[in-house]
């Protein structure tokens, strides 16, 4: 029997007979799991073959010879249709052609090696897909493959001589892909190109080594040109936002808990038993409509994806796509905000960072602020306190038991031209008397802490909106 460990059953033994010592000449193996360059060919394709058409599709740790040609397979049986196969640790020593092939169920290629040229061009994958600490050497193909549900590449290898490439809408909107803790070595092409990564997780991945080309990212659509919104990493949606998010959100994450698991055991009873289901048809279409799954789980990986989005900024300004590395610079900064590696104080400033000039990547908010306090302070100028002018031409003497008492003859609040000349001493105010007015404010209480706050809320909204053009400009310079 063959020596080979692998989960094959409760005897933990590969059920195919031995063919022969391996190439240490210590242990027996069987065809598939036989290491020796020079094994029968021919002879494993033929068993192959015929453990294809039994329809047991169980391959862990098969080492195919370089000369196997799945095509050929593909010509003789009419299609390439794999149930619940599992490739795990398998190793392709040649080409691995599985171009248009059908993945029912779940299906397994984790640990496995692709030496040469890899094809699932236009692939099925119908169930979960794992290819975790898979590694890709040669040009390998996944354009418009389609994967139905979740599919995880983490900790997958991409060596200096592999092109790896995803095209199309490969990805399904409802499934979760993990693209974490790759390794891509420093001349391995990664592209991702029109692919729609509004699902996919890439924690602990060096983004600087993949190149996205025309792709969608989670929050706006590619070339967008709304101004709300922003490009996102999926994995910032999985990180908690501050104490009292973080507290709804932890409530939220059970509450969806508890209505999917009603929602699977309305779907089981249904299949049961109908009677039983009839008092929770209601919720089950209410369930149903909600679009209730299993919820995200909060995380605390803040200065992970903080370093993803710095990634991908020096990653997407390398190739002058300054829009995006700005929302990428966005995401990073909330990161700084939401995440606990920042001191509380930098916290706090980051706040109102974001509100006013969104970390100086909208520096029209910025000046709108400038705007509306310069208008804002203007009303209350000259509508509610009121302004007067500085000679003494609407000065009235009054004359009282021999004291002459000197009063402002005040004409009342409420007119356009008050309004007029409330914007102007606000621009007096802002410019330090560089605009010059004729008029003065009314003394009351607090009109000079008015002035001092327009002083000072001015400078900080007039800075902010500099410093972001000024970053505008200077990375498109760069």
């Amino acid at each position: 029997m063959c020596d080979y460990k692998g989960i094959f059953g409760e005897d933990n033994k590969c059920p195919h007979p031995d063919y022969g010592p391996g190439k240490d000449g210590e242990k027996n193996f069987c065809i598939f799991h036989n290491d020796r360059e020079d094994k029968d060919a021919e002879k494993f394709y033929q068993e192959f073959k015929k453990l294809y058409k039994s329809g047991k599709h169980y391959f862990r740790g098969f080492i195919f010879p370089e000369s196997f040609d799945f095509r050929k397979l593909k010509e003789e049986t009419g299609d390439l249709e794999f149930k619940e196969a599992s490739f795990g640790g398998t190793k392709f020593s040649g080409v691995a052609y599985f171009a248009g092939a059908t993945f029912s169920e779940e299906t397994d290629f984790s640990k496995s090696t692709f030496s040469e040229e890899t094809n699932f061009s236009v692939a099925t994958f119908s169930g979960e897909a794992d290819f975790e600490e898979a590694t890709f050497s040669g040009k390998t193909d996944f354009g418009y493959a389609a994967f139905s549900e979740r599919v995880s590449f983490g900790w997958a290898s991409f060596l200096k001589t592999c092109k790896v490439i995803f095209k199309g809408k490969t990805f399904d909107d409802n499934s979760e892909v993990y693209f974490g803790n790759l390794n891509i070595e420093k001349e391995a092409d990664l592209i991702f190109y029109r692919v729609d990564l509004n699902r996919l997780r890439f924690i602990k991945t060096d983004l600087r080594k993949i190149n996205f080309v025309d792709v969608t990212w989670t929050g706006k659509k590619y070339g967008s040109s709304s101004y709300l919104g922003r490009l996102k990493l999926f994995d910032e949606k999985y990180q908690g936002k501050g104490w009292f998010i973080q507290s709804f959100q932890h409530l939220w994450y059970h509450f969806k808990f508890w209505l999917f698991i009603l929602k699977e055991k309305v779907i089981k009873q249904k299949k049961e038993n109908q009677s039983k289901a009839i008092f929770r048809n209601t919720y089950f279409k209410i369930l149903t409509w909600l679009k209730i799954s299993i919820p995200k789980e909060i995380e605390q990986e803040h200065y992970e994806v903080y370093r993803l989005y710095n990634q991908l900024i020096k990653n997407y300004e390398d190739t002058n796509r300054y829009h995006e590395a700005g929302d990428f610079f966005v995401g990073a900064m909330e990161m700084r905000r939401f995440g606990r590696f920042e001191k509380r104080s930098i916290r706090m400033l980051l706040g109102p960072y974001k509100w006013i000039s969104l970390y100086g990547e909208r520096p029209i908010r910025a000046l709108c602020w400038l705007v509306g306090l310069i208008l804002l302070l203007g009303l209350i100028y000259g509508n509610l306190i009121g302004v007067l002018p500085k000679n003494n031409t609407l000065r009235q003497v009054y004359q009282k038991g021999g004291i002459e008492t000197i009063v402002d003859k005040y004409t009342g609040k409420g007119s356009y031209d008050n309004y007029v000349n409330g914007l102007n001493m606000s621009l007096n105010y802002l410019t330090f008397g560089k605009v010059e007015t004729p008029h003065e404010l009314r003394y009351t209480r607090y009109g000079f802490l008015l002035q001092a706050a327009e002083v000072v809320f001015g400078a900080v909204f007039l800075s902010l909106f500099i410093l972001a053009m000024n970053r505008k400009f200077r990375r498109m310079k760069d």
